[in-house]
């Protein structure tokens, strides 16, 4: 080697030993064997230890032994294969903090491709994972504390709702008291009192008192779903017996209005599997509804059907009154919600459509209202899951 290339060699070392100090994160290499050949600036401040005291020696001569095992056996891979490695590891500098290291390392090959050695950088990560651990610890803090105030409202809300349901029941009592003498005063006055008759009056002393019995019930209705208490008893049903049900029972009513109901059941399939009271209760909300918004020798339908390739059972209840005004569907099932009066045809409003849509989307169902057209009319369609048959499963299969 002439004196040339010799100075050309020493100032290439000297170049690459100023680039490895200059660089900000901690740099070293090894031998084969596992000893230290190099390191830069870096690495000695961050490890506590000097370059000269670092070289010609091993992971066992400077590191605790627990840490100095670890290094050992991720260090034996590059050493007897090439190939690169990336892990976080604790490490001890001189000052006795132990710090969290990220290590990035690959082997050094010679001309034969035979690993004679490795080099690594180690990135001290140890504020990024404070961090992190804070961050950690701050959300799990912020998921107890929106625990503990769910679990205060939904106690709120329960204790709200019982006051509600002992309430309606304290209200109950005495009311039913007051439809039963009304009945009664109409009862007996009628055949004594022929020309200042007090049964009119009686009657509707009796309706105001049935009607505000109704929303009393429907407060215990909704306060008992509020607090939980609604347990269904489910069972295989008939709709179109649940429906001929209901229109019997309300037949009073709808004759007082002149209201006709009819039933068209438009499939001979009309099994369902619900809780036959509450669906009862779904219909006589409905019919209600109906019937209250229809005029004198109005028309009230209800249609039983089965939609092609659904497997549901559907009740649409139409009336001859004002209907919903577009943009309305969804506000009338608020409670205590009412379409524009002069669509609705009513100034009644309270929880009927809200507890029956509840009803039947706990049944995995669905109750929706249709846009009245531009000659009116109301429509809402209660959609229920039928019974399996075997066709039906066939048809699922294929």
């Amino acid at each position: 080697m002439t004196k040339s290339t010799e100075e050309q060699l020493l100032q290439q070392i000297d170049f690459y030993k100023a680039l490895l100090n200059s660089l900000p994160i901690p740099f070293f290499a090894k031998d084969r064997d596992g000893r230290y050949v190099d390191c830069n600036r870096a690495f000695e401040a961050t490890f506590g230890v000097d370059r000269d005291d670092l070289v010609g020696k091993t992971v066992d001569d400077l590191w605790p032994a627990d840490l100095a095992r670890k290094y050992r056996e991720m260090d034996r891979p590059l050493l007897e294969h090439v190939e690169d490695q990336e892990y976080e590891a604790v490490a001890e500098p001189r000052d006795g903090q132990r710090r969290q290291i990220h290590f990035h390392k690959a082997s050094i090959a010679d001309a034969s491709g035979q690993s004679i050695g490795l080099v690594g950088v180690a990135l001290d990560v140890t504020p990024e994972r404070a961090t992190e651990k804070e961050m950690e610890a701050y959300r799990e803090n912020l998921e107890e504390m929106v625990r503990q105030k769910s679990a205060r409202l939904d106690a709120a809300l329960a204790d709200k709702a019982a006051t509600i349901a002992n309430i309606s029941r304290a209200i109950r009592t005495p009311l039913h008291a007051v439809v039963n003498f009304s009945n009664l005063g109409v009862t007996r006055c009628a055949p004594r009192c022929a020309n200042d008759d007090p049964g009119p009056y009686c009657a509707k002393a009796g309706q105001r008192a049935e009607r505000l019995l109704h929303l009393v019930d429907q407060f215990l209705e909704q306060a008992e779903r509020e607090a939980g208490e609604r347990v269904y008893v489910m069972a295989d049903e008939d709709l179109l017996e649940l429906a001929e049900c209901t229109v019997r029972d309300m037949m009073a009513s709808t004759m007082n209005r002149g209201v006709t109901v009819r039933i068209d059941p438009q499939t001979d399939d009309t099994s369902v599997t619900v809780d036959r009271e509450a669906i009862i209760q779904v219909m006589v909300n409905l019919l209600s509804n109906a019937v209250n918004v229809s005029p004198k020798s109005g028309r009230v339908l209800l249609a039983i059907s089965r939609p092609d390739q659904q497997a549901c059972i559907e009740l649409r209840v139409t009336d001859d009154g004002p209907g919903v005004q577009e943009g309305e569907t969804e506000l009338i099932f608020e409670p205590f919600q009412r379409g524009s009066a002069a669509v609705s045809g009513s100034t009644r409003k309270g929880l009927g459509l809200a507890i029956a849509r509840d009803i039947a989307r706990d049944h995995g169902g669905e109750l929706v209202a249709v846009a009245a057209g531009p000659s009116g009319g109301g429509e809402f369609r209660l959609t229920l899951p039928a019974v399996n048959t075997p066709e039906d499963a066939y048809q699922v299969l294929i």
